[in-house]
């Protein structure tokens, strides 16, 4: 057994996963996972080709179990959690307070409900969703990110398009427990769903855009994306030219909101406006 193996095998973090396996009726794996945001290591011929770690330490040990049918994994080695809770939270892939080392990240000027405490990353030359920008309004996911980063400024809140990622620390099987609660409910804390009757609530203004929100207004990139490759010219055309005018109207009206979350209509009034930008170059390209 390495010595790395050995002092997770005996140290605190390994006492508090056993604690939760125990709890949850499932076995500790053995890993050796070289994680970025948690270890720093070379690969080179003097190691035979084998990772060693300069900073930091690989994930040793590992649990998976299943809470309130999303699976939850929790990697663990000699400083820190790895928890990751599965589930359909499609606002985009953003990071909160640290920058995910394993892909290309740029800092924003965006807040969690404006609190600027913390950073937010979105991936290098994309910016972030109208769901996104509505995501982190919201009163719920401040109220958690302070409960799950504290004031630890090493902490980092990954989200994803089908899963949340906490690299925390913690110092008993409970602070962790409840950390992973938290994490399950901010996974569905958000459901984009439209109704008709929500859409009623916009302003006056923008009730001859209501059809072209239904229409168009799909809250999954891939949906959305599939379904400006499937229109027909004269569909996008109607699309891009009944928002066009409208821009301007509708920057101002989200914007109204200051630092309060935005209404589901007015998310979907995003939304919708978003799909037009996004189909003005498929139009540009059949010569429209």
């Amino acid at each position: 057994m390495s010595m790395g193996r050995a002092a997770m095998e005996g140290g605190q973090n390994a006492v508090i996963l056993r604690t939760i396996a125990d709890e949850r009726r499932t076995r500790v794996r053995n890993i050796e996972d070289y994680d970025p945001n948690a270890c720093q290591f070379t690969i080179d011929a003097a190691h035979e080709w084998r990772p060693v770690a300069t900073e930091g330490h690989p994930f040793w040990q590992e649990i998976r179990f299943s809470l309130d049918g999303r699976r939850v994994t929790i990697s663990a080695n000699q400083g820190w959690f790895r928890l990751k809770v599965e589930g359909k939270l499609k606002v985009g892939v953003c990071s909160i307070n640290k920058s995910n080392q394993i892909e290309m990240m740029e800092k924003t000027e965006l807040r969690v409900a404006a609190d600027p405490r913390w950073d937010i990353f979105v991936p290098a030359r994309t910016r972030p969703s109208i769901d996104l920008r509505s995501f982190l309004k919201l009163p719920r996911l401040h109220d958690a990110v302070v409960q799950l980063l504290g004031t630890d400024p090493s902490s980092g809140l990954h989200i994803f398009a089908g899963a949340l990622l906490l690299y925390a620390r913690a110092h008993s099987a409970q602070e962790l427990s409840d950390k992973i609660e938290i994490l399950s409910r901010l996974v569905g804390t958000y459901r984009p769903l439209i109704r008709l009757s929500d859409l009623i609530s916009l302003p006056e203004r923008f009730h001859h855009l209501i059809p072209l929100i239904v229409k168009w207004a799909e809250p999954d990139d891939l949906k959305r994306a599939a379904l400006l490759d499937e229109s027909s010219n004269s569909s996008l055309s109607e699309l891009v030219q009944a928002l066009a005018p409208e821009f301007d109207e509708i920057d101002w009206y989200l914007s109204s909101f200051d630092d309060t979350a935005w209404p589901e209509a007015a998310t979907a009034l995003g939304r919708v406006a978003e799909c037009a930008v996004e189909a003005r170059p498929k139009l540009s390209r059949v010569g429209q």
